[in-house]
């Protein structure tokens, strides 16, 4: 073979060299990154529910025997899906009892069925707006019902302060549930002064107390002594409502001599 052959194929495997480690070059780049998607939410924590709340009837009078049913529906905020079967959430109340009249139960778990959980709330003595709330990992639902005046006999629930000075001028609250219009409020036996007066709440002041009397516990004499007495409303529509011993007027305890 002559020399000029030798040296062009030699220039032609040389520039073969090249290109072939430019393209193993180009190979051996750091690839581009795929397309990315956002992860999903996760399954625990954070708020990821839709959680609705329903107090039906939204309206219930105090000490109705008949409760209030509460209907939850959960979804998921992402894509509308339900929790799964036998998920427990938490509902709680700012008035009234689950489950039974008068239980003192304020706070229940509930399952969930399909996404949907319900419980029974008695309304309670209390009349006032309520908040039932439920919640499930960090997301919560709620709603307001209330509680209103009771379709039967007034009655008192509360004296506040139930004791007070014997000679009287006391303000003592009278909270209960069925108050009427023009309220005569008696303390023991005597007319007390009325301040206000509502379905829920009467507020008066308290007049002089007659005090009972005991032996001094040493010697001849007797000592005035704490004296309980009824708390009685008078209403104009002829209805009224007794708290037996109510209210106890404050004796000194001092021992007087015969």
């Amino acid at each position: 073979m002559s020399r000029p052959k030798m040296t062009r194929r030699i220039g032609l495997l040389a520039s073969l060299a090249v290109l072939l480690v430019g393209f193993l070059a180009c190979s051996v780049d750091t690839p581009t990154a795929p397309d990315q998607v956002p992860a999903p939410p996760p399954t625990q924590g954070g708020d990821n529910w839709n959680i609705s709340v329903s107090v039906s009837p939204d309206e219930n009078p105090a000490e109705n025997d008949v409760p209030s049913t509460v209907t939850v529906d959960v979804r998921a905020k992402a894509d509308g899906s339900r929790p799964v079967n036998g998920t427990t959430m938490s509902l709680s109340t700012t008035l009234g009892d689950f489950n039974e009249k008068d239980s003192g139960i304020i706070s229940v778990g509930v399952i969930t069925d399909r996404g949907t959980a319900t419980a029974f709330l008695f309304p309670g003595d209390v009349i006032a707006t309520g908040t039932v709330r439920a919640r499930l990992e960090g997301s919560e639902g709620r709603d307001t019902f209330e509680v209103t005046g009771s379709p039967g006999d007034p009655f008192i629930t509360a004296v506040t302060p139930p004791v007070g000075a014997a000679g009287g001028g006391t303000q003592v609250t009278i909270d209960g549930i069925g108050f009427r219009e023009d309220p005569r409020v008696f303390i023991g036996s005597k007319l007390a002064t009325l301040i206000s007066a509502n379905e829920s709440r009467i507020v008066a002041i308290t007049p002089p107390g007659d005090l009972n009397t005991e032996s001094c516990d040493f010697g001849s004499g007797t000592k005035k002594v704490d004296t309980p007495v009824d708390v009685k409303l008078e209403f104009a529509d002829g209805g009224s409502e007794t708290l037996s011993g109510g209210f106890t007027y404050l004796g000194d305890g001092i021992c007087i001599p015969d």
